[in-house]
């Protein structure tokens, strides 16, 4: 069986036979065999990779999703128990400025965040 191998340091020829290579380099056939079995592995390995980068791109959506609503940027004055003029709303009560509120969300709103009553 000869192999087209064009760059083969021993020989100027461009093929070479396999048998006289098993000979030459004392490679045995199981070694060659288990050095096959690893190049079909990683090529079976890549080629998996490759379908798989495919099917992603396939399936993804073309297109971004929609952004989520963006909240409100004021709040109705009757939604709030407490409106916060000179201190800053902290859950359901004001603070401080200064202070930092460790509450979450609550009732009170800041006076910068009540809708305007105004047409």
């Amino acid at each position: 069986m000869s192999i087209l191998h064009g760059s083969h340091p021993d020989r100027a020829s461009s093929t070479f036979d396999i048998e006289s290579e098993f000979q030459t380099r004392r490679i045995s056939k199981a070694t060659l065999s288990r050095t096959g079995d690893d190049v079909l592995m990683r090529r079976a390995f890549a080629t998996c990779i490759a379908i798989a980068t495919v099917a992603i791109a396939l399936l993804a959506p073309t297109s971004a999703p929609a952004a989520p609503a963006a909240p409100p940027t004021c709040t109705p004055a009757d939604r709030c128990c407490k409106v916060c003029n000179e201190g800053q709303a902290c859950g359901d009560s004001c603070i401080s400025r200064k202070k930092q509120c460790h509450k979450g969300r609550g009732c009170a709103c800041n006076a910068a965040e009540i809708c305007s009553t105004e047409p």
